[in-house]
């Protein structure tokens, strides 16, 4: 997870995956948590804290986000991990997608992506459903909650992310699979809950977005304590709705 500025949404993010972590070692999954700052011993300081000593930090600029998101990927391939779960620092994925990840790991797919998500406007409260990309893009998954395992990572001697660009990056890793297929999840077998913009919202790719509601109404695929950080995040009358 790439982490950078927004401290109190990075903040609730970090606690999140705390509370995966958690859950999923009851499950017997050792989630390995990589975050990746760019603030110094700020950034470390936070991930410590939040992360209880548990977490991988690993310091990297900002800027090209490619070579922070590949040193994250590195980082991943020193732990021997099976696979690489990629999560941005302003999304929410439930457990319930966790758990399907290992499911479907198990019998033995090698990319799953998550379709669709709810998309919460931070000034307004104002929750929507994005359906997932249409068109051409019908069957790419979302940027966030790419699940690579290492059997694909390995093909690639572990270089995911083209180290020096700044944009695009989804579509370059795309490519990168060439004909391979990602296997795409659906809520309510998988949950994303992503904080943006009302500006990202609107312009949100592929299809628009449906369903306007009050935020509170969609936190419940997210753990109790999840969900009061997220509302404690949010503005306006839809919040609490």
């Amino acid at each position: 997870m790439p982490i950078w500025k927004r401290e109190r949404v990075v903040r609730a993010a970090l606690r999140h995956v705390h509370r995966l972590r958690t859950a999923l070692l009851e499950e017997g999954v050792c989630l390995e948590a990589v975050i990746v700052g760019s603030e110094g011993q700020a950034s470390a300081q936070l991930v410590k804290d939040k992360g209880r000593g548990l977490f991988h930090y690993v310091e990297c600029p900002n800027s090209p986000l490619g070579g922070k998101f590949q040193a994250g990927v590195s980082a991943a391939q020193e732990l021997s991990v099976d696979a690489v779960v990629i999560n941005g620092s302003d999304d929410f994925l439930s457990l319930s997608t966790f758990k399907n990840y290992v499911l479907k790991h198990y019998f033995g797919a090698t990319l799953v992506g998550v379709k669709d998500a709810t998309l919460l406007d931070r000034s307004s409260g104002r929750a929507v459903y994005w359906p997932g990309y249409t068109k051409k893009r019908v069957g790419e998954p979302a940027g966030t909650g790419r699940f690579y395992s290492a059997r694909i990572l390995n093909l690639l001697e572990w270089e995911l992310y083209p180290r020096s660009l700044e944009r695009g990056l989804d579509a370059e890793c795309l490519k990168k699979m060439g004909a391979r297929q990602f296997t795409l999840m659906t809520q309510p077998d998988a949950y994303v809950v992503a904080l943006k913009t009302a500006d990202a919202i609107n312009g949100f790719p592929g299809g628009g977005v449906k369903a306007t509601q009050g935020a509170r109404g969609v936190l419940n695929c997210l753990f109790p304590e999840t969900q009061e950080d997220i509302l404690q995040l949010l503005g306006g009358p839809h919040a609490g709705g």
